[in-house]
Parts: structure tokens; sequence; C-alpha cells
């Protein structure tokens, strides 16, 4: 009898930290949806960028090119 009690006790806990636990992993399921459809993009966004990139790398190369050789002159 005392340990009906006892096992009627546990079993709630169980019951509240089972339930605690579910909510948990739905909400970290929810984010994780969120967070994967965030990151995808379409292939024509990814070429532009990666035109830019390399855009940007080549006007950096011919800046430094350019201003080197300014730096380089002697005036006189």
């Amino acid at each position: 009898m005392l340990l009906d009690g006892v096992m009627l006790q546990n079993d709630e806990a169980y019951e509240q930290t089972l339930s605690s636990f579910r909510s948990e992993i739905k909400e970290h399921n929810q984010k994780m949806k969120i967070e994967k459809v965030y990151y995808v993009s379409s292939n024509k966004t990814k070429l532009k960028w990666f035109c830019l990139y390399i855009g940007l790398a080549i006007f950096l190369m011919v800046a430094m090119m350019y201003f080197g050789d300014l730096l380089g002159q002697k005036t006189v």
C-alpha cells in the first residue's frame, strides 16, 4: 500500500520529465527547420556572389599593383 503511493509519485515525476523533454525536442526540431530553410539559396544567387567575389579579388589585385607602382616611383 505504501509502495503504491511512491510508485504513483514516481510515475507522475517521470511523466512530467518526459513531457518536458518532448516539448524541448519539438522546439529544437522547429528551430532546425527554420535554419535549414534560411541557408538554402538558388544556383543563380550562388553564381552571382561567386562572380562578385572574383571581381573584388581582381579589383584589389589591380589596385595593389597600381598603388605599389605609384609608391615605388621617385618624384623629383
